[in-house]
């Protein structure tokens, strides 16, 4: 399960720091604040995921998967709006973006044998 975890956070901090790079996000203060709040966000929803993924009931594990990635986007949009120095880009966009990219990324991992 740890390296599930440490596996699943390294790709979202690949994946959402070059998506919010091609965005325009250049500051590293931003870009710190971007993987910071993925190491706040991304444990928890995985590991939760995990154990959900464990019941065998896959009606539970996609409607768990909506409701926590809606959840997300406005949680890590908030924390953007507040506090990314780079104005020029919608927080609640990028949060949105960068978490759909990433999780669909990890979809198509998933499907790898």
């Amino acid at each position: 399960m740890l390296f599930s975890l440490l596996f699943s956070l390294t790709l979202t901090i690949c994946t959402e720091i070059t998506i919010s790079i091609s965005t325009g996000i250049r500051s590293l203060k931003d870009l710190f604040l971007i993987c910071t709040t993925q190491i706040l966000t991304n444990p928890p929803v995985v590991f939760f995921a995990i154990l959900v993924a464990s019941l065998n009931n896959i009606g539970l594990y996609w409607l768990y998967i909506f409701v926590i990635e809606a959840s997300i986007i406005p949680i890590e949009g908030y924390i953007y709006k507040k506090y990314l120095t780079n104005k020029s880009v919608s927080p609640y966009r990028l949060s949105a973006l960068n978490n759909i990219t990433s999780y669909g990324i990890g979809v198509l991992l998933g499907l790898i044998p």
